[in-house]
């Protein structure tokens, strides 16, 4: 699946996310359970997933479970592209888990108070003066 993603980021329109303009384009992340898929909101990168999908399916014999799937779209994204690629990718979950392995899964612009709760876990003061 992770040589499959590489290739076809590499060579068409599925492009990853890149969080600094230094960083790495990173595409896909494989935990045991768990393996987001990351790219553009558009039905272009949405065909090119499914088409990964497939072809990964028919090669291991393996099926993607919808049911327990889910997508995310970011707050800058239509609300007519998020349905456009619900219909391409038949997934039927659109969430975001608040927390992932411990950590905020959606930090925004308020970083502060996202990781305030380690502040708090490790009994810590912090004295910005």
């Amino acid at each position: 699946m992770s040589c499959l993603l590489k290739s076809k980021s590499e060579s068409s329109n599925l492009s990853g996310l890149q969080v600094a303009p230094s960083g790495p384009v990173v595409s896909h992340l494989l935990f045991a359970d768990y393996n987001p898929l990351l790219c553009k909101a558009n039905s272009i990168g949405a065909n090119e997933v499914n088409l990964v999908l497939n072809c990964y399916c028919q090669a291991s014999g393996l099926h993607v479970n919808f049911a327990k799937s889910s997508i995310y779209f970011s707050k800058w994204a239509p609300e007519n592209v998020g349905t456009e690629i619900n219909n391409i990718l038949h997934v039927p979950n659109e969430t975001l888990n608040e927390k992932y392995l411990g950590m905020p899964s959606d930090v925004g612009n308020s970083k502060n108070d996202a990781f305030k709760y380690l502040e708090d876990r490790l009994g810590v003061r912090y004295n910005a003066g």
